[in-house]
């Protein structure tokens, strides 16, 4: 047979995730793993390449050399109570605390810093793209995460990852493909959303009332080094945990422009605080419902004026700055937090 004679789908591929305990070290295993329901992934590896320039009597290249080893890609799902606490977990900075419940959990996760005692620094991929090939990557730490969500749709998941390595393998794919099971409940959606703004966080509660808007896109940028300051002589690979320059957190909506209250906002420098509620099924034969919970303790409008683009309704994408709230040397201080209730039983 021919390279190429036989045709793969990505339908059949899948994906798998799991916390490593040690950076680097491939932790998803045929008995330690995650599935997760994707709607495409672009992880791949690359190994930059340099065609050296020398004087030996042709005009061509004859010697080539690679260089610096890059794996990385964007995980595209939708929005899920029970399978997103790794990927919302390590976006944050790898801290979380978890409490159990009569038919679920509740995950409280804050914005960190990946330290000492933090749970998921970094994680563990394995991928299957096709029918029958599997693709290990290990190291990976979330660089940006995006959620998004408007009327007429499911929320959405955009993850970019870097990783330590990546790799080809036959190893568990049998195995791990037997044991895979997907969670039945149902993804976030725009029915099940609420946004809140208020003049601080401890009045932008769940019985606040919601303003109406039709789109939002919340942005956790972590700025990851990858460049040479992050390796070191002796191997193509990152040499440790990619450092994180300064988080960067977005957040913008799309709403109906019918006052000025959000434009004197921004023009007098006002500060509040948001609230961004999720609330999917029950769980069958249970009261517990899921949800997820993204509080924005401080933040400040930044928003332009409404443009006139026609005869269509009069709208404004908002964007807000988001800061740090209260002390930045307290243990309390966050620029965002998000609560998740979910189905399940264990820890992850």
């Amino acid at each position: 047979m021919a390279q190429g004679d036989t045709a793969k789908v990505g339908a059949t591929s899948w994906l798998a995730c799991q916390q490593e305990s040690a950076y680097g070290t491939d932790a998803c295993t045929s008995t330690a793993f995650k599935p997760l329901s994707m709607i495409s992934c672009s992880f791949k590896t690359e190994i930059e390449s340099e065609k050296l320039s020398e004087l030996a009597l042709n005009r061509g290249f004859s010697k080539r050399i690679q260089k610096n080893k890059n794996v990385s890609g964007t995980l595209e799902k939708y929005a899920h109570p029970d399978e997103d606490i790794v990927l919302w977990a390590n976006a944050l900075g790898g801290t979380f605390t978890f409490a159990s419940t009569s038919a679920g959990s509740t995950y409280s996760i804050a914005s960190g810093n990946w330290g000492a005692d933090s749970t998921v620094t970094s994680v563990s991929f394995t991928e299957r793209k096709g029918d029958e090939h599997l693709f290990k990557y290990t190291g990976g730490v979330m660089n940006s995460l995006k959620l998004s969500c408007k009327v007429g749709e499911p929320a959405k998941l955009s993850c970019e990852y870097v990783f330590k390595d990546g790799s080809y393998t036959a190893a568990e794919m049998a195995t791990m493909t037997a044991a895979l099971s997907f969670s039945a409940a149902q993804p976030f959606t725009f029915a099940g959303a609420r946004y809140i703004y208020a003049d601080s966080e401890g009045t932008a509660a769940v019985t606040a009332t919601a303003q109406l808007i039709q789109a939002c896109e919340l942005e956790i940028n972590n700025n990851l080094v990858t460049d040479d300051a992050a390796r070191a002589l002796g191997s193509r690979l990152l040499s440790a945990r990619p450092p994180s320059g300064k988080r960067e957190v977005k957040f913008k909506i799309t709403q109906r422009f019918d006052t000025t209250t959000a434009l004197a906002g921004f023009l007098d420098g006002t500060e509040g605080s948001i609230q961004l509620e999720f609330v999917a099924a029950s769980i069958p034969a249970t009261a517990l419902v899921r949800y997820a919970i993204i509080r924005l303790p401080r933040v400040a409008h930044n928003s332009p004026d409404p443009e006139v683009a026609g005869p269509d309704v009069l709208s404004s994408e908002i964007e807000f700055d988001v800061l740090v709230s209260g002390n930045p040397g307290t243990t309390t201080s966050r620029d965002i937090g998000l609560t998740l209730q979910t189905g399940r039983t264990t820890n992850i």
